[in-house]
């Protein structure tokens, strides 16, 4: 992670007149894109931080969290700084949190916390990755936007104390919890009629949506192979069958439950469903509140 120092050379340079040119650089870095118009500087910028390899010319370890950042923060601009669901149904609209305390489960570089920010919002977040989490501090000053807290941790250990939150809200990144202790914390902290929105893919439309990784190349094969296999043992079992290497979930082991299973385990939970199942995209938002 960053040191005290290096943050500061970050925040520097992501704040200064040529901090369009760096992010914009680091954005397409990280999506593979055509890079011959890239202002020299950016590049310089970038190897000075230590996200390139000058040798290389790769993304680093901590250069490829940079060019993540950049891209949420990228697309965030390019959607008008609004939710990625905004509009889609009443609860899934930045007006809806405002007013309220809103966690975010696994926010990344908190482009969803910024829009909820800008809307009256009282933000948090728990990120399990730090430099996200600092990425994201220096995206809010930018913006103008208050500090986000965003706390270092699991979904399966929240770092708040018990019937503390309004709302919380996880996009896209449930896939990566143990699912049932997730619950049973998201419960444990929010307020009695304190809302959770879960956005996300669910089993069926992750076959439907990536079946040809199959055909694609091994490494895609097998991990689609893999999520399948895990996602069907932890619906019965409650385990993945094959976990992660270092013995925690991670990004190598998703899993896609059905709604009838999501649905089951909210209750389970103690909480209860406020509205139908909203389509969003590809992915199925449900909404559910502590009983």
């Amino acid at each position: 992670m960053w040191n005290d120092d290096q943050q500061t050379q970050i925040r520097a340079r992501l704040l200064d007149e040529g901090s369009d040119d760096l992010i914009r650089f680091m954005h397409q870095k990280n999506l593979h894109a055509d890079l011959s118009d890239t202002a020299p500087q950016a590049i310089r910028s970038a190897i000075d931080l230590g996200w390139i390899d000058e040798a290389s010319d790769s993304l680093t370890p901590m250069g490829h969290m940079a060019a993540d950042s950049c891209r949420e923060y990228s697309f965030w601009l390019e959607r008008g700084k609004a939710l990625p669901f905004e509009g889609v149904a009443q609860h899934l609209t930045a007006s809806y949190f405002a007013d309220r305390t809103v966690m975010e489960i696994g926010p990344g570089m908190g482009a969803n916390l910024l829009s909820l920010s800008a809307a009256g919002s009282q933000v948090l977040g728990v990120e399990p990755v730090e430099a996200y989490a600092v990425m994201g501090r220096i995206f809010a000053e930018r913006e103008g936007l208050p500090s986000m807290d965003i706390r270092i941790g699991q979904a399966e250990a929240l770092p708040f104390e018990d019937n503390e939150l309004d709302t919380v809200l996880c996009v896209t990144a449930h896939q990566y919890f143990d699912i049932h202790r997730a619950l049973s914390e998201i419960a444990r902290v929010l307020r009695p009629g304190g809302e959770l929105i879960i956005v996300g893919a669910t089993f069926w439309s992750f076959c439907t949506n990536n079946v040809g990784f199959l055909f694609d190349n091994m490494g895609q094969a097998k991990a689609y192979i893999l999520t399948v296999l895990n996602t069907s043992s932890y619906t019965i079992s409650g385990q993945r069958i094959i976990p992660a290497r270092n013995g925690a979930q991670s990004t190598t082991r998703p899993i896609y439950p059905g709604p009838k299973a999501m649905h089951r385990w909210m209750r389970a939970a103690g909480l209860r469903e406020c509205s139908p199942d909203t389509s969003v995209g590809v992915e199925t938002c449900f909404h559910y509140a502590r009983a």
